[in-house]
């Protein structure tokens, strides 16, 4: 499935793809969804804030389901208990046909000093609408998974949505605050 771009039109969101063209692609070639077409960039730099604290991004990642049944409601309470912690946060955008590590290629080209990646979870378990959040602190070139940090099963038989963006912010201050992320802490 897709995300729905009516939910992304209605939650003010703008969409940017990367390499993977379209869906059989991303599939077969998971390297194109870790990586920003040239249209993406350049759309992010025209219409992103510059060198916010957190750029908080959405992708489908391998379920759009989850994006569809819970991204509402997870960047309606992210964006409130970010604000009420005083964090600095970009544009919110989403990236159809990705995968996390693209969320380091975007953290450089907005020149954030961290980055929050929300994407629906491999199907699994019986469900496919469960939502990860990945955070990482000024992500280097070769940024590997041992330098991110993610709160995983968010969706309403783990955990909810709403409850899950208390914890990401929680965890997005920390990793400000120790100016590092990943198993260095």
């Amino acid at each position: 499935s897709e995300v729905d771009p009516a939910l992304l039109a209605r939650l003010g969101i703008f969409e940017v793809m990367t390499q993977a063209e379209d869906k059989r692609v991303f599939l077969a070639r998971p390297d194109r969804g870790r990586v920003l077409s040239d249209a993406a960039r350049a759309t992010i730099l025209s219409r992103c804030q510059h060198a916010p604290q957190l750029q908080v991004i959405y992708g489908d990642g391998l379920s759009a389901a989850a994006l569809n049944e819970h991204l509402e409601t997870f960047h309606g309470a992210l964006t409130t208990q970010l604000g009420a912690r005083g964090i600095r946060v970009g544009t919110p955008f989403f990236v159809r046909h990705s995968r996390v590590k693209v969320m380091d290629e975007i953290a450089r080209v907005v020149d954030a000093e961290a980055a929050v990646f929300t994407c629906g979870e491999r199907p699994g378990l019986g469900f496919a609408d469960s939502m990860s959040s990945y955070y990482i602190y000024k992500p280097p070139a070769g940024a590997s998974d041992a330098d991110r940090e993610v709160v995983s099963n968010i969706n309403p038989r783990g955990l909810d949505p709403a409850r899950a963006a208390v914890t990401v912010a929680d965890a997005c201050v920390r990793i400000l605050a120790a100016k590092k992320s990943g198993v260095v802490l």
